[in-house]
């Protein structure tokens, strides 16, 4: 769904399809994917190219940003996660927060109005909570050093991803860098250099 002054919900810069594939793609040739596995040897766990982490969940679309990456004039949170909520989302990913000059790991007003929503999702209704699981970027900024997630990623009822590496170590498929560097993504479990990290 678009919102405010948005002609239509198509992701010109490709960010949102990119993350939504991170979440929901499905790899299997059989449901569209590349149906191509990796890391080519035999011994090793094979992982489907393209598959998300949920790769059957069910999406709804929200589009506050405009090509340029301008948020809408009209609009209000209380829509936002109310329509979510009531075309049945129950967990909301959000892949955007503040630009590098103001991701400080403040708590501002962002995070204040993303922490009520994971409470109560529908701020209309005053006799049930509906509450929602709420997923928020670190930000991009890393390399600045500490304290430097944007917000609404300082919301403290919110799930705040920073970025990790991936698994690809093999340099002649798929690639191998993090960072520029060759041969250095190859551990999930290593933060990628370029993501912000809190205080």
């Amino acid at each position: 769904k678009p919102y405010g002054t948005l002609p239509s919900w198509e992701d010109f810069n490709g960010h949102g399809t990119h993350c939504t594939g991170i979440i929901s793609a499905d790899g299997r040739a059989s449901w569209g994917g590349t149906g191509v596995q990796y890391p080519t040897t035999s011994t090793a766990t094979k992982y489907y190219v393209g598959m998300g982490v949920a790769p059957e969940a069910r999406i709804y679309s929200q589009k506050i940003f405009s090509a340029w990456g301008s948020v809408t004039e009209t609009f209000s949170w209380d829509s936002f996660f109310k329509d979510a909520q009531d075309n049945g989302a129950r967990i909301h990913s959000n892949s955007w927060g503040e630009v590098e000059e103001y991701a400080d790991s403040i708590y501002e007003l962002s995070d204040a109005e993303y922490d009520q929503a994971v409470r109560d999702s529908d701020f209309s209704t005053t006799t049930i909570q509906e509450s929602m699981v709420i997923c928020v970027c670190a930000g991009n900024w890393g390399t600045n050093g500490v304290g430097n997630i944007g917000s609404p990623g300082n919301a403290k009822n919110v799930i705040t991803v920073g970025a990790t590496e991936n698994y690809h170590p093999d340099g002649n498929t798929f690639g191998d860098t993090e960072g520029g560097f060759p041969g250095t993504a190859d551990n999930i479990d290593h933060i990628a250099s370029f993501s912000s990290r809190g205080l």
